[in-house]
């Protein structure tokens, strides 16, 4: 009864490693991929103020509000990855203090808004947005 035990153990271990290392390969694409499916989004969607390679960069965040609008010091994170059916997940993050701006009853510190677009051959779709209250939505 032991023996069996050990085997299937040893089993679903194997099983686990080799399932973890298809992902780890599998989310190993080429930058060039990687940058080729930021740029469609950045082309697409607007999001050409952010880095065109997984990175992050200190910049502005342009905001709504009477004319020029908010102009809030920040930092702005492009990131990639491959999922498992060939779509590459893009993900546009900006960061800024609530020194900077602060939304209603939102708490101190630094503030983040993320958003997601999918990106599957030549199409860039749009997936999710979350995070804080981002300066771009005030009216």
């Amino acid at each position: 009864m032991f023996r069996n035990y050990k085997k299937t153990l040893v089993i679903l271990i194997a099983i686990i490693v080799v399932l973890t290392s298809s992902y780890l390969l599998i989310n190993r694409a080429t930058d060039k991929r990687k940058i080729e499916a930021i740029s469609r989004v950045r082309s697409a969607m607007g999001y050409s103020n952010y880095p065109d390679k997984p990175g992050k960069v200190k910049g502005t965040i342009s905001g709504g509000g009477p004319v020029p609008g908010l102009i809030i010091p920040g930092e702005l994170e492009t990131k990639v990855k491959l999922k498992f059916d060939g779509a590459y997940q893009v993900t546009f993050i900006e960061y800024w203090n609530s020194k900077d701006f602060k939304y209603k009853s939102s708490k101190d510190g630094t503030k983040s808004h993320f958003t997601i677009f999918q990106v599957k051959g030549d199409n860039a779709k749009y997936i999710e947005e979350g995070g804080d209250f981002p300066p771009e939505s005030v009216k």
